[in-house]
């Protein structure tokens, strides 16, 4: 798409996929991204956060000549025109063909569908957190999270925790998954650090000590949906794309 020198701007690019006891933080296995992922696929493996990604993505939409419209609430799609329908009054829109890629709750889905879909609950939830690269520098035991940058995943029962660079090394972005307890219908709420941390009190030092560093968090449901016998629609015009039709769990 002619736009990656953009996202190296942005993007860090990790050396390594680290597994790690939980207990002891042994290394149990490394996998190589750089330069394997060069050497076998042509392209780098890189970390970006999500609203630079977006931003870099909007702007060659927008030099293209893509009209991107705001505050535009889909209520289904006409498969044979075919069109979006919306609310509020707005005239449908009408295209060649429309892509459904409105995520995991998606109404594409379940207009393709002709029925109810909503997303299914799997068990597990996720903290998500972000704390600046520096403060990990101040801890000579985290030193070597920041210093060559990777993935390290600690593998324990029932929970794991993933931890890599973003922002060209500035922020370090970690993301803890565990058994869901969040309250029925509730489906993102803000952590209690000490119930987090309660979670992971018998894990690696290093990892105890990198969240000590968290001043505040929020965790997340994981959920997904079913798998689907087809994407697109009889008539040609329309298709689903990403978590719309594929939503899946983020180890998978």
């Amino acid at each position: 798409m002619g736009v990656l020198p953009k996202i190296e701007s942005l993007s860090v690019r990790p050396h390594d996929f680290v597994l790690r006891s939980y207990n002891d933080g042994q290394v149990l296995s490394t996998q190589n991204t750089l330069p394997y992922t060069l050497n076998r696929y042509s392209a780098p493996y890189l970390h970006i956060h999500r609203a630079d990604y977006h931003h870099v993505l909007v702007d060659e939409a927008r030099r293209l000549g893509v009209d991107i419209k705001l505050n535009s609430h889909v209520t289904g799609v006409d498969f044979f025109k075919p069109a979006v329908k919306f609310g509020d009054g707005q005239e449908d829109f009408e295209a060649d063909l429309v892509i459904g890629a409105d995520g995991l709750k998606s109404v594409t889905r379940e207009t393709l569908l002709a029925r109810k879909d909503p997303p299914r609950l799997t068990g597990d939830l996720a903290y998500r957190i972000i704390v600046k690269a520096s403060d990990l520098r101040c801890h000579p035991s985290l030193l070597s999270l920041v210093e060559t940058p990777a993935i390290t995943i600690w593998m324990g029962p029932d929970c794991h925790a993933v931890g890599y660079l973003l922002k060209g090394g500035d922020l370090y972005n970690i993301v803890l998954v565990c058994p869901d307890n969040l309250p029925e219908m509730v489906n993102t709420q803000k952590a209690d650090l000490d119930e987090m941390r309660g979670i992971f009190a018998g894990w690696d030092e290093r990892l105890r000590a990198l969240l000590e560093l968290v001043t505040e968090t929020s965790k997340w449901r994981l959920q997904n949906c079913g798998e689907m016998d087809q994407w697109v629609a009889k008539e040609g015009t329309f298709a689903l794309l990403g978590d719309a039709c594929h939503a899946t769990l983020p180890y998978l």
